[in-house]
């Protein structure tokens, strides 16, 4: 591991919250000296971040990617507190109608979905939406409401055309198969299923009782489609000269908060950057919050300067120096609901705006909303800054179910937590498919906007969904590589390591990119889960 003033490329000043300089101080804060590859991906492939490489790197004084974003930003101002019941009814019911369709299509289904509250000694077909039981159990009168899920206490509603929006109690048969839909061969293995408030099912079962369905089957709807490019465009990106000119595609993600509890020094992220200036990647990717108001000394008002100025003097100062000291490195940030400065807290979240003054951010600087799928070059990224593996993991209800195919040996995959939530994430087709959030986040969720958190028209090549209540990770989910690089920092009573992500993307191969002309237009898929070596850099240890 090289010193740590190697790694900052540069003389090591001492530490100030209020100097122009922003280097560290070796005795304070020696960061650079507990890097380590916690987790290798794909590490049989030669690394792009050791010093044989970066001794090697040519000189790049312009980036070698391209940015495009699959939305309209314009639709991210909207004015939030401005909810009517009306509204919020409707996109329940919207999304309820939008998935039958979905689910319909996937399982080729010939029967119609029926009312689930009506009683019947046949199975049916329905569809609903998880949810918790509000009102106590009748004799129940002085007892609680619920605050999780638990198998006394499901429920589930269905929409306003299948069953005029009516819930029923609901059961899982002790013989309960779970359905998947283009999905890992692993997942028909699994003898658990996981449920939580909000998630949309299909099903199969009766209610003999009229009080109660009960469930035999359960229908997992599929994933979105990976995108797919001509052969014409992946040459451009690959392998023109001006391009990366058939040399891996380097990626570095972090999350914040971005300085410890106890000050606002911010002396892990001057460490990162002046780290990344050595690296030099093709794109830094930030992610907020940037000045939470949840860090004590901000909900105390423990302050010197406002936090507009915080962010000013400590992050878009250094990276300005930064993009001076790299031009290649294209630098995108996604803010946070728990950034004090951004003047709208609602999710989803627009973008920062780079031309305030007052951030003070390079005119060079992408900035999109939270959550985004943008493309780099041809491959799809989805990140969201919401903690929706933590919020997943507090609310999901894990219910025994007999595996689809009981004659299969079940591996890693099939017993891993984190692919269990990551699947929900993607299956669900949406960045936060929770509801009501959990009360562990609090995520300031605008309803009637929450279209905006769907994944809409692919599945991410890479999805980036940073947490501080599980431990970083990376898994490959039905050939969706997702990836908790975890926080720059300690947020406050969190136990998980600190750590960021280096992601490095070889060029397919040129003898599946150049064809022949009649093939130059065929679209093919970037199979990233093959291309890339993916290191999760922990910072410390916890």
């Amino acid at each position: 591991m090289a010193d740590l003033t190697s790694l900052l490329g540069g003389p090591v000043g001492s530490s100030s919250a209020k100097g122009p300089n922003h280097e560290v101080h070796v005795k304070d804060y020696e960061w650079a000296g507990r890097l380590r590859v916690a987790e290798s991906f794909n590490e049989h492939m030669p690394s792009t971040w050791d010093d044989a490489f970066l001794a090697a790197m040519p000189t790049k004084t312009a980036p070698r990617v391209s940015l495009a974003v699959s939305t309209d930003l314009k639709l991210w101002n909207y004015r939030y507190m401005f909810e009517k019941k009306g509204e919020r009814s409707l996109v329940l019911d919207t999304r309820l109608n939008t998935m039958a369709e979905v689910l319909h299509q996937a399982f080729g289904l010939a029967t119609e979905w029926e009312d689930p509250t009506i009683p019947s000694q046949e199975s049916i077909y329905t569809i609903g939406r998880i949810c918790l039981r509000v009102n106590p159990v009748k004799g129940e009168a002085d007892s609680a409401p619920a605050t999780k899920l638990t198998p006394t206490d499901l429920m589930l509603e269905t929409s306003r055309m299948v069953g005029n929006g009516q819930r029923v109690a609901l059961s899982l048969d002790p013989k309960c198969r779970v359905r998947y839909a283009w999905t890992d061969e692993s997942a028909s293995m699994a003898s658990v299923v996981g449920l939580f408030p909000g998630m949309i099912v299909g099903l199969k079962g009766r209610n003999g009782s009229g009080a109660r369905f009960i469930a035999e089957e359960l229908l997992m709807p599929p994933a979105l489609p990976h995108p797919a490019t001509s052969r014409t465009e992946l040459q451009s990106h690959q392998f023109h000269p001006s391009k990366l000119d058939g040399s891996a595609l380097r990626i570095v993600a972090a999350s914040g908060p971005f300085t410890s509890p106890d000050d606002l020094a911010f002396t892990p992220w001057h460490a990162f950057v002046s780290h990344m200036e050595r690296l030099q990647p093709d794109v830094l990717l930030v992610m907020g919050p940037f000045v939470s108001a949840s860090h004590p000394l901000v909900a105390a008002g423990d302050l010197d300067m406002l936090p507009t100025e915080l962010f000013q003097q400590h992050i878009a100062t250094r990276l300005t120096r930064l993009m001076e000291r790299s031009p290649s490195t294209m630098v995108i940030l996604v803010p946070s609901t728990e950034d004090i400065f951004h003047p709208h807290c609602a999710f989803p979240q627009p973008f920062l705006d780079k031309a305030d003054p007052v951030l003070g951010l390079p005119k060079r600087v992408r900035c999109l909303p939270n959550p985004s799928v943008f493309y780099v070059n041809e491959l799809a990224i989805g990140v969201a800054t919401v903690d929706v593996l933590g919020d997943l993991r507090r609310e999901e209800l894990v219910q025994r179910v007999q595996p689809m195919n009981p004659s299969g040996t079940p591996g890693p995959k099939v017993t891993d937590p984190m692919m269990r939530l990551s699947r929900h994430v993607l299956g669900q087709r949406s960045f936060y498919p929770i509801f009501p959030p959990s009360p562990a986040s609090n995520v300031p969720l605008d309803l009637s906007h929450s279209h905006l958190c769907d994944l809409d028209q692919v599945t991410p090549d890479l999805l980036l969904l940073p947490s501080s209540k599980v431990k970083p990770f990376v898994r490959v989910v039905d050939s969706t590589v997702v990836v908790n690089p975890g926080t720059l920092a300690q947020p406050t009573s969190e136990t998980q390591p600190t750590a960021f992500v280096c992601v490095q993307v070889d060029p397919l191969p040129r003898s599946s990119v150049f064809r022949s002309s009649e093939e130059a237009e065929e679209l093919i898929t970037h199979e990233l889960y093959n291309r890339a070596r993916i290191d999760l850099v922990h910072t410390s240890t916890a």
